[in-house]
């Protein structure tokens, strides 16, 4: 996750966003880290779309 990627969550938070679509997600660890950070801001409630945008995803899809 780059510190963008951290912002723009924090921002999602902070104004009571429903889901985030979070692009280029290749492995699960990608989801895990989105989890994590909504999870230490209390925020579990906000869902999260996987965007599979290419071969490596969709080969790694759980």
């Amino acid at each position: 996750m780059t510190d963008k990627d951290e912002s723009d969550i924090l921002f999602a938070i902070e104004h009571n966003i429903d889901l985030i679509a979070a692009s280029f997600i290749r492995h699960q660890t990608n989801v895990i880290e989105i989890k994590s950070l909504l999870k230490q801001h209390n925020a579990e409630h906000i869902q999260i779309i996987s965007k599979i945008e290419n071969q490596e995803a969709l080969a790694n899809l759980e």
